[in-house]
This record gives C-alpha cells, structure tokens and sequence, in this order.
C-alpha cells in the first residue's frame, strides 16, 4: 500500500510545534491533513494563534492514569493543588477563555491533546510542569514562587535589620566549627536563604525559635517565608500532625513550621525530630495506599514560647538554639512594629521584591547546614549524665528544703528546673513528694491532672495552706487548700 502523500501548506516554528505535539497526542491523523480538512469548511488556521491556545490548555490541564485503566483529567492552579476535573469543565473552560476565537481542532480534541502522565513528583530543581524519568512524564507538583529575582541587593534592608535585632539581638553569638564567632542573626539569616535559593540542597539544621507569647516566630513563616518559597510550598502545623500516620503532605515542602512544641512530650519531639531531619528517602504513608519512600526536600523550624521545648543531649548535631527572644519594650510595642512597619514595609513598599532579591544575592558559601554551629543557650540546655544527675539532686533538695507547702505539676518543674520527664519526677520523688489526683484540690477544668504533694502534707488537718507552684510567678500562686493553724489531735495521739 502506497503512503499517502500530504501536502504542506504551513511553515515556522509555531506550526512545526503544533504539528508536533498534535501527531504526538497518540493519534493516527496527520496534523496538516487535518488542518486542511477543517480550512474548506471555513475554518482559518493561524499557527501562533493555535500554539498560543493550545498552550493555555497543556499548561492548566493534564492526564493521569488512573485504577483499572481510567484517564484522569487535572486542573493545574498557580498557587494551589491540582484538582481532578471532568472533559466536560475542559471544554466549558476554553469556551470560556477564547470565545469564537477558540479554534475547533482543540475544541474537538482537547483532551487527546494534554499531556499523560504515570504519576506525580515533588521536585524543586525544575521549575517544569512535567519530568521526565526513564521516558515516563510525571507531573511535577512544585509549584515555583510568583516572584523572581529583578536586582541585586546586597546591603541588609532596615526593617529587616530591625526585625533581627528583635528576635536576635547583635549582642548573641554562635561559635562555628572553626573556632569562629559570628552573630546568631547572621546565621539565622543565612539558613532562611538557603531555603530560598537552594531548596533541593540537604539542610539537617532545625531552627528552634524560642520566645515570649507574641516575638515575632511565626511572622517569619506565615508571611515572609511563604511569599519568598511560594505559597504552597510552606507549611506551619503542629507536632502531631507533622508526625502523624497520613503526614505525606510534608514531602511536596521545602519549610515546615512546626507550631507551639509543649513540655510534655519534650523527648518525643526531640527523637522524632532528628530523624525527620537526618532521614534523606524516609518512607511516607498516603490514606488507602501502601508505604513508599519519599524524597525529603523541606526544612524544619520550631517556634515555642518555652524556654527547653527540646531536649538537647551532648554532642548534638541537628539543633540551633539561639537566644530567647523577648519584647524590645512590651507586646504592644511588638505588634505594632509587626503590623504597622514589616507588614506594611513588605506590602506597600515592594519589601517582599526587596527582600527576594537580598536573599538570593546573600553569599552563603560559607555555612555548614549539615552541623548548627554552638550557642549559649545550647550550652546551658545542653543535658549530659553528670551533669543531669548534679541538677536532679540540687533541685531535690531545694524541693525539700523551700517547697514542702506547694503542690507541683510535672510541667512546672520541668519548666522551672529544664529538667525532662523522667529527671523532674525523680527531684519530686527524692524530695518526698507523691504524685496525687487533683479532684483533692480546688483546680477547675483539671479533674483528671495530677499534681505532686509533699508527704508531710496533712491533708485532714492542714496547719498551712497548699499552693499551686506556678513557674512564672511563684509570689502569685493559687491556693489549692486554705491551712488551718488550730489544734490538730492527731498529733498528740499515742
């Protein structure tokens, strides 16, 4: 059988691209036979006005396959997740975008038209909608940030100066593996950038922000680091959900902000942590699917208002702990700067253009991601067998000694002392306290919390009144049980 013979009457680039793709889509016709069959019904064919429509359509929709063989159709969004659609919205979707102006080919054959994939990948080397591994398209779900580079600044913008001199005055230093001092800010700064400019380089560094109520730690997440990574590669949770059964979100991020760390489960966070961080291909678990490994790209920060939300063991490798951050004045103050100079720096003064671009000229060539350099604060949370031991017995002691008449929480001695759980129940234990239900004591809304009482406590005939240790202002304590100085027979029983 002699091949047919087409004649072609177009040329140029755009013409040679809609060809192909068309004679790619995995059907048996020739583009410019069927270009001709629609002319003479009186339909035009304009090459750049085709490649530009047909671009619109392969840049916002995309085919999966699905169970059972089923196609699956996806609408890809800038700064969201893509959503499985039906042929259907397609078409109705063109309508709507180029009218009569939309020409039939693509009416007609939209669907056979967009790209078929096998799967989805997170990968932030490639700014691509669709990867190529061993000859299969996957759709890659990284989605770069609207805002790119224009200039170079290379001197640090004022508010963002002022920003680090709250969060961590000039005065703080980090000592790197060198022997080299240089200020916690600077480092800070330069583990954000890296975040920004290279976000598929390994950083096992977890940032732990510690501070009051209201400093300043999440600002940094919620509304810059968001903007400069894009939207949806940023995610601010808690620890339960980061370490959760389903947490297969976190592998399509390159941050994650882990909110609010309690003192109760300080070891759990500190474990689960370094192996977030130190794992490269961890294996990931999706609802109704069997485990696979994943490829870890995100970065960890931790923001606390506790002073020890992690414990830090000796010769630690994955945590900086810079300083505790405090109010330059009073939370009032801090508000307003948030609000009234960054945040509106950053809105109405091109501030997150600006700071984009500071960023990505930032040299960081020379900071280890791999290894937090050392902080005082690290130093004194920094826990060894001598020296926890030392701490457990000194503070039974002033237990015994200054605490006989204060009822405890195990929270409150670990927020106290910087002791973990197991260390601050044996200081209660050798001081003499016992741990007891609070349906004993006047706690509201705690019928089910414990609280430690020393066993020379009468709780009959109670000669001083029973306070609730409160780690922040010890002089303003709850009275649990009011103590009645009066004749006690119990003491003169025989």
């Amino acid at each position: 059988m002699l091949n047919k013979k087409i004649t072609q009457l177009h040329s140029g680039n755009a013409h040679y691209e809609n060809k192909k793709l068309f004679n790619n889509s995995g059907t048996t016709e020739d583009f410019d036979e069927v270009i001709r069959a629609y002319e003479r019904q009186g339909f035009s064919y304009t090459p750049e006005v085709y490649n530009e429509q047909m671009h619109w359509l392969r840049s916002r929709y995309y085919k999966a396959t699905g169970s059972s063989g089923k196609v699956l159709i996806y609408r890809i969004f800038a700064e969201d997740v893509d959503v499985q659609t039906t042929k259907q919205e397609v078409h109705a979707t063109l309508i709507h975008r180029f009218g009569n102006e939309l020409h039939p080919i693509l009416n007609d054959r939209a669907i056979y038209l967009l790209q078929m994939t096998i799967g989805q990948k997170y990968d932030p080397s490639s700014t691509d909608s669709f990867v190529v591994q061993d000859y299969s398209f996957f759709r890659n779900i990284y989605k770069p940030p609207m805002l790119t580079p224009t200039a170079k600044v290379l001197e640090r913008p004022n508010v963002w100066q002022q920003y680090l001199d709250r969060i961590m005055p000039p005065e703080n230093l980090c000592t790197l593996d060198n022997g080299t001092d240089i200020k916690e800010q600077d480092y800070y700064e330069a583990w954000l950038a890296q975040r920004i400019k290279t976000p598929t380089e390994p950083n096992t560094v977890i940032m732990v922000l510690r501070g009051e109520h209201g400093t300043g730690k999440g600002f940094i997440g919620d509304m810059l680091m968001k903007q400069m990574l894009g939207e949806t590669n940023y995610l601010a949770c808690s620890m339960k959900q980061f370490v959760g059964q389903f947490a297969d979100f976190k592998y399509s991020k390159t941050l994650v902000q882990i909110e609010e760390a309690t003192l109760s489960n300080r070891n759990e966070i500190t474990q689960k942590l370094k192996a977030e961080a130190t794992q490269d291909r961890p294996l990931g678990e999706v609802k109704n699917k069997e485990k696979a490994q994943q490829r870890k790209y995100f970065g960890i920060y931790l923001s606390s208002n506790e002073e020890y939300p992690v414990r830090i063991e000796a010769n630690d490798r994955r945590f900086f702990v810079p300083c505790f951050s405090r109010h330059l004045s009073n939370p009032v103050e801090t508000h307003e700067f948030y609000k009234d100079t960054f945040l509106a720096w950053l809105n109405d003064q091109d501030g997150y253009q600006t700071m984009l671009n500071y960023f990505h000229a930032l040299d960081i060539s020379g900071f280890n991601f791999l290894r937090p350099p050392m902080t005082a604060s690290k130093e004194v949370l920094m826990e060894t067998d001598d020296n926890v031991s030392q701490l457990t017995h000194r503070v039974s002691l002033m237990l015994q000694s200054n605490y006989t008449d204060y009822a405890f929480s195990r929270e409150s001695v670990i927020k106290k002392w910087k002791l973990n759980t197991h260390y601050a129940e044996e200081a209660l234990r050798g001081a003499g306290f016992k741990s007891k239900q609070s349906r004993n004591f006047n706690t509201e809304g705690d019928s089910g919390k414990r609280l430690w009482v020393h066993n020379s406590f009468d709780f009959d005939w109670p000669e001083v009144s029973l306070r609730l240790f409160d780690p922040d202002n010890e002089l303003n304590s709850t009275i649990l049980i009011h103590g009645e100085p009066t004749f006690n027979p119990k003491k003169y029983e025989t």
